[in-house]
């Protein structure tokens, strides 16, 4: 029998990172290389960061006003090799292996990934100029238990020049076909219609 799925749609997991390389920014128009897997994605995290004001006349305030300006990024990874930091840091490996140096540029790059929710659907989100950097590493002994690496990563993501930031979908939406299945495959351009119809 199957399990009855929750009225309220409640997010717990997240899968499926993928970054794309941006290669020209043009708002709508902005060009990304094809998308990546990042593979072992733990825990993702994104928090809106805002440029505040308020005013005030007759001695009351009257005005308040908050946008949002980027989005502070953080997310911790159960692997994280040679290629996806290659991607994301900049750093060399055309040598081999992985050459870090100290005039290493970040990459700016498209950040995709899918959130499960409790109602059985799934979320779809895409941060359209992001960049991470690694917050270190730290490597455990073996003892009488085993305590895997993990790879915490941190960075922004900023508005394209046309203002958008990041844009969300979730599979419960009437989609025309394909949406989902592209959704990989190329990063979903900010004014792209989704919706049939």
């Amino acid at each position: 029998m199957k399990g009855l799925k929750s009225s309220i749609r409640r997010p717990y997991g997240v899968k499926n990172v993928h970054i794309a390389l941006l290669k020209e920014e043009n708002g709508d128009a902005t060009v990304y290389d094809t998308p990546v897997a990042v593979k072992g994605c733990e825990n993702f995290q994104h928090v809106p960061q805002y440029a505040e004001s308020s005013g005030y006349s007759d001695n009351l305030q009257d005005t308040s006003l908050k946008l949002i300006k980027s989005f502070e990024l953080s997310a911790t990874f159960g692997e994280y090799s040679t290629n996806i930091a290659s991607l994301i840091a900049g750093h060399d490996i055309t040598l081999g292996g992985k050459i870090v140096k100290s005039d290493d540029m970040q990459n700016e790059f498209a950040l995709m990934y899918e959130v499960s929710n409790s109602d059985g659907t799934t979320t779809y989100k895409v941060f359209y100029k992001t960049k991470l950097s690694s917050d270190g590493e730290t490597n455990n002994t073996k003892g009488e238990n085993l305590e895997f690496s993990k790879f915490p990563l941190k960075g922004k993501s900023l508005p394209l020049s046309n203002g958008v930031i990041y844009r969300e979908f979730n599979s419960s939406e009437d989609l025309a076909d394909g949406v989902i299945d592209e959704f990989y495959k190329s990063v979903l351009a900010p004014n792209k219609k989704i919706l049939k119809g």
